[in-house]
This record gives C-alpha cells, structure tokens and sequence, in this order.
C-alpha cells in the first residue's frame, strides 16, 4: 500500500513519531478507491522511502508542524512524466498518532486540478512471523 503525501526527508527533517514495525491493518479510503489490508509492515520506514523517491522527482515538503500527537505538512509536486505529460499536486496533510501502534492520515488538495480527499486509519494489530528488515530510506526489499 502506498500512502500518499509524503512528509520531508533529509539530514535536516524534524523528528516525527515512529511507528512500530508488525502486522498493521490498514482501512480507509486513498484515490477514490476503498483501501481495507493487512501487511507486516513499518510505516515510518515506508513513509520515508516514499518521500525520498519523490524528492527525487522534484517534490516539495513543508516541514512537519508537530502539536502534541498531531502533525501538519503541505506537499507539492510540479513534475512531467515520461510521456510528457504535465502533472501538478498540492496536499494538506495530517497525521494524528495514537502512541506507536496506531495512526490516522487526511490528505486534502488537489492532483490535475482534481480533488483529493483520502483518509487512512492505520493499526498495528500483531507481530510479524518474520521480523520486518529496516531499510535506508528509498530502498525497496
């Protein structure tokens, strides 16, 4: 699963909450479709592998604005893709953790002028029968 609106990476990104690695369960809605999964999985690693491949891209990232258990971010993303055509994004995001075994993402903006309103509702739910491998950032397994 790929979350969307990825938050600030690099030497300099504030610190944002971890999550812990497991089995996560994952509902909500993301694109227009309905997202309802399970996967052992590290959301914090894969938030950030996310954000460093777009970086690469060209994308852009506001610091996260951290207040108590909830984090305010904006993303925009002003890329051509191979086929040349044009592709504009800019997202509101918010993330409101529950300790390091639970989440919720709201992304609002737009993608091509289009409307994005996706909501993630993301809980750690068990262990892994294989440990889930940390990465650096931007490596896939």
């Amino acid at each position: 699963m790929t979350l969307p609106a990825p938050l600030p990476a690099g030497a300099s990104e504030p610190r944002l909450p971890e999550l812990r690695p497991g089995l996560w369960q994952f509902q909500g809605r993301e694109g227009g479709r309905k997202i309802d999964s399970r996967k052992c999985a590290s959301p914090s690693e894969e938030l950030r592998a996310e954000n460093a491949a777009l970086a690469k891209l060209g994308c852009t990232f506001t610091s996260p604005t951290p207040s108590h258990d909830t984090y305010r971010y904006q993303s925009r993303c002003d890329l051509t893709t191979r086929r040349g055509r044009a592709l504009t994004s800019q997202r509101n995001s918010v993330i409101k953790v529950r300790g390091d075994q639970a989440f919720e993402l709201t992304v609002k903006g737009t993608s091509n002028g289009n409307p994005v309103d996706d909501l993630i509702v993301g809980k750690r739910i068990g262990e892994c029968n294989k440990p889930v491998a940390s990465r650096p950032a931007g490596k896939k397994p």
